[in-house]
């Protein structure tokens, strides 16, 4: 098994290549994950277009006990046309 920090900058480099059902995979399959994985995905999808995705992984991370943080709340703002 992997160390979060390693499956996290995986995720990361899928994400930077556009690779977004190939990162959330390795999210998905992560048998830990931390507050990172979390903010890492839920950017990928926001910044790929996949706003309601985004929110749902958002929703997910809140049912699981994870503390929304101003990075979770930044990568769904950024998205918001004013």
């Amino acid at each position: 098994m992997l160390p979060v920090i390693v499956l996290n900058a995986i995720i990361m480099m899928y994400s930077r290549c556009g690779f977004v059902l190939t990162s959330f995979k390795v999210f998905d399959n992560m048998l830990e994950r931390d507050v990172v994985s979390w903010n890492t995905m839920i950017s990928n999808f926001v910044q790929n277009g996949l706003d309601d995705e985004g929110l749902m992984l958002l929703y997910e991370m809140q049912r699981q006990q994870f503390m929304i943080d101003s990075v979770n709340v930044t990568a769904l703002l950024q998205q918001l046309q004013i």
